[in-house]
């Protein structure tokens, strides 16, 4: 069977091999040999395609509110143009209810139209199963692409930690980085887009012993992580959580929020509910004073890293 992904991006075709900004979705592309299409084109064209639309209805405040497709039933559109529609219920599961009403319903209805459901957490899947109890919810997986993963160079190592994000509601970055100085542990941040973080982030981080990484390309991205020694998952926005996974790849125990599947296959002994930081402490202040946990907790995640996020696991877990 053929796929199809439609988003908003821009480009159409598939996923040139040489091609290493690979976020999540663009890997999920490029592994299963599929083609993109931007969906503004495809809805108004007039091609069929034989094979499977995997569906990620655009989303952001340059696409909504007055989303310019929500008079249109796109489920219904897609379905006469391929063979089966599949919905992706692609990064943080609740945020749609930040919207207007209409948008929600409108959202709602694409996505009961569709053949299947997909969504990347078992958490998220006991959310959605409430919302659509007549129908089953399939899980799609963050995981990376070995070919690229092979070709990196680990740094040499430095007795650091990197947090998920920056100082805001979403990542929560100002408590992760107390927990870490309290534990004597400088701290590196990656940014986000400028106009979604506190317009004093770079001015203050230094009085909070932190420092601001420059954006990066995914490839720059892992190459510079392989040099952390701690790292700390604890957000209020959990999505695909590719953070932990990238850590898990190198070995880099990662304390984090235990409902991304990537964080509690990965790293189970270092998983916390969410918000605990009491335990998120003592589990940092444990990987810092205790070579032999450290150590343990290390090579423990590279092998469950291997085991549960690999290809073979990724395409199994669709169940085509």
């Amino acid at each position: 069977m053929n796929h199809f992904f439609c988003t908003e991006l821009g480009f159409e075709g598939k996923i040139n091999k040489s091609f290493t900004n690979l976020r999540a979705l663009e890997t999920w592309i490029k592994l299963l040999d599929a083609k993109h299409l931007n969906i503004y084109q495809t809805l108004n064209g007039s091609s069929t395609y034989e094979g499977i639309c995997w569906l990620v209805i655009p989303k952001g405040h340059s696409h909504i509110p007055n989303h310019p497709l929500e008079s249109v039933d796109i489920v219904k559109n897609l379905k006469t143009k391929f063979k089966k529609v599949y919905c992706i219920q692609e990064g943080e599961t609740t945020w749609w209810s930040s919207n207007s009403t209409h948008t929600q319903i409108w959202i709602y209805n694409q996505f009961s139209q569709s053949d299947r459901i997909y969504t990347q957490n078992t958490y998220d899947q006991k959310y959605l199963r409430g919302l659509f109890p007549d129908r089953e919810i399939f899980i799609i997986r963050s995981v990376m692409d070995p070919s690229i993963l092979k070709t990196i160079s680990p740094l040499p190592k430095q007795n650091k930690a990197i947090i998920a994000g920056p100082f805001t509601n979403e990542y929560l970055g100002f408590n992760s980085n107390l927990i870490f100085q309290f534990c004597g542990i400088p701290v590196d941040i990656p940014p986000m887009g400028q106009s979604r973080m506190p317009k004093d982030s770079w001015d203050l981080s230094d009085s909070v012993g932190a420092n601001y990484l420059d954006y990066k390309m995914w490839e720059e991205w892992m190459v510079n992580l392989s040099q952390y020694k701690y790292a700390m998952f604890m957000v209020n926005t959990i999505g695909a959580a590719t953070f932990p996974l990238n850590c898990g790849f190198f070995g880099i125990p990662c304390v984090g929020d235990n409902r991304a599947d990537t964080q509690k296959l990965i790293f189970p002994d270092l998983s916390v509910n969410y918000l605990d930081y009491e335990l998120a402490l003592k589990l940092t202040k444990q990987l810092v004073d205790d070579k032999i946990f450290y150590k343990d907790i290390s090579q423990k995640s590279i092998e469950l890293y291997n085991k549960h996020f690999n290809v073979s696991i990724f395409k199994e877990k669709l169940k085509l």
